[in-house]
């Protein structure tokens, strides 16, 4: 576990036993007002103190293998110029 306040905690690779004893370690508080963890730590510790819910979930994404599109399309990569601009406003 690591905290930096005013940032809520990270959690990283806690296994689902060791979820008890960490939550009766930190107690329910305003020290404890967030954390962030995969989905399943989450839970266990929301489950174990009163009071506390899974708020928001988010995700990592990797990028894999870019492939290029086939066919490839026409045209060509460039620098955009002041005379692109009213064409990037159009369409947002």
């Amino acid at each position: 576990m690591l905290r930096t306040p005013p940032h809520p905690a990270l959690l990283n690779a806690v296994p689902a036993e060791a979820v008890g004893p960490l939550a009766e370690a930190l107690g329910a508080g305003p020290d404890l007002d967030a954390v962030n963890a995969d989905r399943d730590t989450a839970a266990r510790l929301a489950a174990r103190l009163p009071g506390y819910r899974t708020e928001q979930e988010q995700r990592l994404y990797r990028l894999g293998l870019a492939r290029p599109p086939s066919p490839a399309p026409a045209g060509r990569a460039r620098a955009a110029t002041p005379a692109d601009r009213l064409l990037l406003r159009r369409n947002p």
